[in-house]
């Protein structure tokens, strides 16, 4: 570990002491929108809640674009807002649950969704689907929410005249310390960036600003584009290949054009 980075986490390897420590979550979003859906801005969303150390992510389910009055987009930013509404809620599946509720059920259109919640040094994550969030300490992955899927491809969703519902997803739960990194991103970034290149690229940011402000925004701009230009390869050699072999299918080849949006978030000691 570098020593600069050992100096802004110095409370990380004193696991005794974070314990008595307030923390609080410092996050940023990026998006950048399916070529074809920049008009009217992509069918993700998401919250940052700083106040309630939350932040969440939705990506609103294409599938339905054939469908005359769908309207994906509608439901994503719509739980996304009602999520941010009840982010004070200490436990991520309520926040989930609430939000779910609120959404007017007769909007055509469905959405993944996950959601992650601070509480003193306790993380929180509810995962619904392919979106997902990922956990690095000292630039290393420790922890990655699992994605819920009835098959390759086709994740769960909640929404209109789908049977899923927020209990569905997975719920995950573990201790940070000061200076982990959460980035917590639609599937437009875990289709098209391998965890190794995530890895790189949130100690080349963070080598280049120390401040956890300025990191946050800088890494989740950063991934946000390395997302979209490695979706738009077709020599990539993406993951999202790699997991379609896996599963027996051998007709895709280079990056997955889709909506990216990216959550990166530093967990600080609150001031």
């Amino acid at each position: 570990m570098n020593e600069s980075f050992e100096n802004f986490s110095k409370f990380k390897n004193n696991q005794i002491i974070s314990f008595y420590m307030n923390f609080l979550l410092l996050s940023s979003c990026f998006q950048i929108p399916h070529p074809s859906k920049v008009l009217f801005g992509g069918e993700d969303a998401c919250f940052v809640s700083k106040k309630n150390s939350a932040v969440g992510v939705a990506d609103g389910v294409g599938g339905w674009s054939n469908i005359p009055g769908s309207n994906s987009a509608k439901y994503s930013h719509d739980l996304m807002d009602y999520s941010k509404e009840y982010s004070y809620l200490p436990n991520p599946l309520d926040i989930l649950e609430n939000a779910y509720e609120k959404v007017d059920k007769t909007i055509v259109g469905s959405t993944t969704a996950t959601i992650a919640k601070l509480n003193d040094n306790n993380l929180s994550i509810i995962n619904v689907g392919d979106s997902g969030c990922h956990v690095y300490r000292e630039f290393k992955n420790i922890f990655q929410t699992k994605t819920t899927s009835h098959r390759f491809n086709f994740p769960y969703q909640l929404g209109f005249q789908s049977n899923t519902v927020p209990s569905n997803g997975t719920l995950d739960s573990l201790l940070v310390y000061s200076s982990d990194i959460i980035v917590c991103a639609s599937d437009g970034l875990w289709d098209n960036v391998y965890n190794s290149d995530i890895e790189q690229l949130l100690y080349d940011a963070y080598e280049a600003d120390l401040n956890p402000k300025v990191f946050t925004k800088r890494a989740a701009k950063k991934l946000a584009e390395m997302a979209y230009k490695n979706s738009e390869d077709k020599e990539f050699d993406s993951p999202f290949v790699k997991e379609a072999i896996n599963n027996g299918i051998y007709f895709f080849s280079g990056g997955k054009p889709d909506d990216v949006t990216v959550v990166v978030s530093i967990v600080d000691l609150e001031k």
